[in-house]
């Protein structure tokens, strides 16, 4: 986990390094590029990382490092790919807690299938924010994977 932490939180504050006042009270709907994986050793806690377009998707991939610094080998490292993201309605299936950059230039969204992960990987993230960058809460959406 403190591997993706490490990934949102350097994307996250990339894309808050050049922001202009918050725009986005909520995490980015609609469709996006992004990714899933599976929390190392808990395979039903699954973290997901989005962002607008295919190439902050990939950046993103390319940034994501192991808890010790070195690069995620390609082997367990996701691919990206179209991802539909819809409001949360009450009983709906694929629900992931995310939070996402307050920046109107670039929208990154990452989080977990339950909210304490998205609440910890959240705290890693606002470790590497500086100044008034800001984070979203984490909030209920449904993510699943693009027809």
């Amino acid at each position: 986990m403190r591997r993706i932490a490490l990934v949102a939180a350097s994307l996250l504050a990339a894309a808050c390094a050049t922001s202009s006042p918050p725009e986005y009270p909520h995490p980015l709907t609609g469709e996006v590029w992004g990714y899933f994986l599976v929390v190392q050793n808990e395979p039903t806690r699954r973290t997901v990382t989005y962002a607008s377009d295919r190439p902050s998707c990939e950046f993103s991939r390319a940034m994501a490092t192991t808890h010790t610094g070195l690069p995620v080998p390609s082997q367990r490292a996701a691919r990206c790919e179209l991802l539909a993201v819809l409001p949360y309605q009450e009983g709906a299936d694929s629900v992931y807690w995310v939070f996402s950059t307050q920046n109107a230039a670039e929208q990154f969204a990452a989080g977990g299938n339950d909210r304490t992960l998205c609440a910890s990987f959240r705290q890693e993230a606002l470790k590497a924010l500086r100044g008034d960058n800001t984070l979203s809460e984490c909030e209920r959406v449904i993510v699943k994977r693009a027809m």
